[in-house]
């Protein structure tokens, strides 16, 4: 909670700052807000800064800075996408069905469909790397698609399972 309330925070002192900065370059009045800095470093705001101890008011141009110089271009992004597909017909009463996408290309999103049942549904849908289920935190390259599908009556039906492939 204490990350979200100082993020608020500071996004009203950027707003404020912004505010100010813009009316002082145009000439205006400034506004009515000031940027007092506490002992503690502690950023906040009021009308006008009280002069307790160690309070003091901020220069907004010295916060600001100046302009520094144009980085390098970076590289593509992903400007090719595709949607790459796998079905299978199956009576099983549990299905385990993958969509990779090709080489070089990165898996974005992915989806399931179902055709011929009344009672067959996915009981997992999640991207995979490699072949394998990435654990929480890891940073990984999703490279597939898969959804198992449990068929409980064994109907006879058709799974379909989507990906969403990017490539730059």
């Amino acid at each position: 909670m204490r990350k979200v309330k100082f993020l608020g925070v500071s996004i009203f002192v950027v707003v404020s700052l912004f505010i100010s900065y813009n009316q002082a370059e145009a000439g205006k009045k400034s506004s009515s807000f000031k940027v007092c800095q506490t002992e503690d470093e502690t950023l906040i705001v009021r009308k006008k800064c009280k002069g307790r101890a160690g309070e003091t008011e901020l220069d907004l141009e010295s916060l600001i800075g100046e302009d520094g110089e144009d980085g390098s271009d970076g590289e593509n992004g992903a400007t090719n996408a595709v949607i790459r597909t796998v079905e299978q017909v199956s009576n099983a009463t549990q299905l385990n069905l993958s969509s990779p996408c090709n080489e070089g290309e990165v898996a974005v999103g992915g989806g399931f469909a179902t055709y011929g049942g009344t009672t067959a549904f996915a009981a997992l849908s999640e991207p995979l790397s490699e072949g394998s289920t990435p654990e929480v935190g890891d940073e990984f390259v999703p490279d597939e698609w898969r959804v198992f599908f449990r068929n409980p009556d064994s109907q006879n039906i058709t799974f379909k399972v989507y990906t969403i492939c990017v490539s730059p």
